[in-house]
């Protein structure tokens, strides 16, 4: 299992290049339960939107699982919108998060 902490932005020219990175580096090494801390994420964009679910798709394709743990209002608010509250497992605190990636 591996928790990422996103901090500051995730939009189209700040932070999407990097967790696309980090996702495709995280299964490639065959770790494909990932929690993302979003607590410290004050902005997402419809790009960075796009980037974490693209990221759930590859994690499911790896078999894994992938949880969303303290998006701010903010963030809450766009998955909302998006219908996305829904697609993702989110969790308020890191154990109810740990305790949701069904790790074998």
């Amino acid at each position: 299992m591996t928790i990422v902490d996103i901090a500051g932005r995730l939009r189209v020219d700040e932070g999407v290049d990097e967790l696309r990175a980090l996702v495709a580096r995280t299964i490639a090494e065959g770790r494909r339960y990932l929690v993302l801390n979003l607590a410290g994420c004050s902005y997402v964009d419809s790009a960075g939107l796009g980037e974490m679910a693209t990221a759930l798709v590859r994690v499911r394709k790896a078999d894994g699982q992938l949880v969303l743990l303290n998006p701010t209002e903010r963030v809450e608010a766009l998955l909302d919108i998006t219908r996305l509250r829904d697609v993702f497992t989110i969790c308020r605190d890191e154990p109810a998060a740990v305790a949701a990636l069904q790790t074998p």
